[in-house]
């Protein structure tokens, strides 16, 4: 490893929905991420990176905190239990900036502690959209006839998001940690972005339907999956050449050679392969396996086939800039397997809900809760995966020989189910040992009952004369 300089920088790209096998360069047959390939082809490629969880708020608290998302009572807020490695970046005098508009990363919930700026979808609605209108309940009827939801279309999607990235490069003082989420392959956030050869009509009875199979939990046909993938690839091929965009602005200004690049998603997405869209619920492949490149100024290219986690992925950006992890994070550094050490995390992912058993959401607390009653987990170790269910049949399958898990052997291959159960419930006992304490619990209610007496809207009243 070459040695460090100072002041590096640090550019974390994380694409929603984005599976691993999505990318060209993974033996996609349509070449539609030729700048994400390109990045890959330079940089660490981990073929077997996995998200902890198949939705976005958990999955980016394991992400930025190092931590899994069951802990602490399944909460999920930042505010209380959970250090953000954008925080320790900041202590160690960066200049943080975050790009996300999800609405499922608010301030509220603490996604934007350490930030010097973070904007997400709160300000843009306070911005663009400030008092409930009349037209807000005519879009509300309306997204509720067509099946599409049109307050998203307010939602920014990648050219939008790339113009105020390179409007920040442009006045960005060293070192900083500048992190972009897009969303565009979210089907119900950027749906506004008709790909060719759909016209509006067609467009929207696809939704409609789509929107009605997963309230139903009824399959679509053969052609609505295949034009659902068509426009899912046409939103990656967007994204793909916004990042382009967004790199080449980084070479103009001469930052790529001081700049840790990371590209990754929160997790993947389903089109039926399992007998659903959409994710959430499970723990599947296309929803845990996520691309993960790494392009760092030291590193030769290389390609690294060992399974991992992105719970890691904050100790490395930490370890990539030279700063010590805190001891809250439970992730290593990544870069230990180039040293041919495998001292890396387990790969666990987690869920905690089912379709019927829902997390505990309140957004004007920032309040969310994963349901402690609908823990899945799911190991994956030497080629094998095993999935834990409290609702559910437990389920193990060779990856190796099956990877996209359709035959179960739970009841095939019973050592290696019971090898692997122990590891899940001796996981699940690692998660109980981190709860809540009593000091974190009022801090939460005191933050609760402002966030009540402020919506309250308390006047004073008026004197009679």
């Amino acid at each position: 490893m070459t040695r460090r300089k100072k002041d590096e920088n640090v550019l974390l790209i994380t694409v929603d929905c984005l599976r691993a096998d999505r990318l060209s360069i993974s033996g996609y047959p349509r070449n539609v991420t030729p700048n994400i390939d390109r990045l890959a082809s330079e940089g660490l490629f981990f073929t077997q990176a996995y998200s902890v969880s198949p939705w976005t708020t958990p999955s980016f608290v394991s992400i930025l905190s190092s931590t899994y998302p069951l802990m602490f009572d399944g909460d999920l807020s930042m505010q209380a239990n959970r250090t953000s490695v954008v925080e320790i970046l900041k202590h160690a005098r960066y200049h943080t900036f975050g790009l996300t508009y999800h609405p499922y990363l608010l301030k509220a919930t603490g996604f934007g502690n350490g930030f010097d700026i973070y904007r997400d979808i709160t300000e843009t609605f306070q911005r663009k959209y400030p008092r409930h209108t009349i037209r807000d309940e005519f879009e509300n009827f309306v997204s509720h006839i067509l099946g599409i939801d049109l307050r998203w279309r307010r939602i920014y999607d990648a050219a939008q998001l790339t113009r105020e990235a390179i409007e920040l490069i442009d006045d960005l003082e060293k070192p900083f940690f500048l992190w972009i989420h897009y969303l565009d392959p979210h089907w119900d956030y950027t749906f506004w972005r008709i790909p060719n050869g759909f016209n509006m009509i067609r467009y929207i009875l696809l939704s409609s339907r789509r929107r009605r199979a997963l309230k139903t939990r009824s399959l679509l046909g053969d052609k609505d999956i295949k034009d659902l993938i068509k426009i899912n690839d046409s939103k990656i091929v967007f994204v793909d050449r916004m990042i382009g965009q967004l790199l080449h602005s980084l070479s103009n200004h001469n930052l790529i050679d001081d700049t840790h690049i990371i590209v990754t998603a929160d997790h993947g997405d389903g089109f039926q392969e399992h007998g659903y869209i959409h994710h959430e619920y499970y723990l599947y492949q296309e929803l845990l396996h996520v691309p993960l490149i790494i392009k760092t100024p030291f590193e030769k290219p290389s390609v690294i086939d060992h399974p991992v986690s992105l719970i890691d992925l904050s100790p490395t950006i930490l370890d990539l800039v030279g700063i010590k992890k805190p001891s809250s994070f439970l992730g290593k550094s990544l870069m230990l397997l180039l040293q041919n050490k495998k001292d890396v995390s387990a790969v666990f992912s987690e869920e905690g809900q089912t379709i019927h058993l829902k997390p505990e959401i309140d957004w004007k607390k920032g309040t969310i809760r994963l349901n402690l009653n609908a823990k899945q987990i799911c190991y994956i170790n030497s080629g094998w995966k095993y999935i834990y269910s409290d609702t559910n049949q437990h389920e193990l399958y060779n990856l190796t020989q099956d990877p996209f898990e359709k035959k179960n052997l739970i009841n095939d291959e019973r050592v290696v189910a019971s090898n692997m159960r122990d590891a899940v419930i001796d996981h699940i006992q690692f998660n109980n040992s981190f709860k809540q304490t009593e000091r974190q619990r009022v801090r939460e209610r005191i933050k609760n009952l402002r966030t009540e007496i402020k919506a309250l809207r308390i006047e004073r009243p008026s004197k009679r004369l």
